[in-house]
């Protein structure tokens, strides 16, 4: 009969142990990682779109597109593209597509002399469902030949028709 007793205690003192070093254990992780999660907590982690505009103001970079976020955007066949870049750059915007699409571009607008906007029309409407990749070259310059600080690259796709 005392048997009974004693097991019953040394399986509670057993799980009384386990909690105690669980307990522990995330107290010591949590100690460990303390700035960690307080960075995590007290600020998120920053999108592409802010890690550009983080940059230095005096690079020459591309400071938004539209839409917004145009990598991995899937837009209409007719629809325009627009950049917008940190710095004017008049006609010395340069861009191609992968595969080729026949296209002109138009300058729509500058903020004070400080960044330029472009819109990319397509001439032909492009493919239904299909993949396309815009590069704005690194050749692209301001009038006193400061050059893009990198290659830009965009991969979009256009919608697919599913039929009826």
């Amino acid at each position: 009969m005392h048997l009974k007793p004693i097991l019953t205690q040394e399986s509670d003192m057993t799980k009384k142990v386990i909690i105690i070093v669980v307990v522990l254990v995330i107290a010591a992780a949590v100690f460990l990682n303390k700035s960690q999660i307080k960075n995590l907590i007290q600020k998120p982690a920053a999108s592409p779109t802010e890690i550009s505009n983080q940059q230095q103001d005096d690079s020459l970079r591309v400071a938004s597109t539209k839409p917004d976020p145009l990598e991995g955007a899937t837009i209409l066949p007719t629809q325009s593209i627009e950049i917008t870049l940190s710095k004017q750059v008049g006609r010395e915007f340069k861009y191609h597509f992968d595969p080729e699409v026949e296209s002109q571009v138009e300058e729509l607008s500058s903020k004070g002399g400080l960044e330029s906007t472009y819109r990319i029309n397509f001439t032909k409407p492009l493919e239904l469902g299909s993949g396309y990749t815009l590069y704005i070259d690194s050749s692209t310059h301001t009038k006193d030949k400061q050059n893009l600080d990198h290659e830009y690259i965009y991969h979009f796709s256009t919608i697919s028709y599913k039929g009826v």
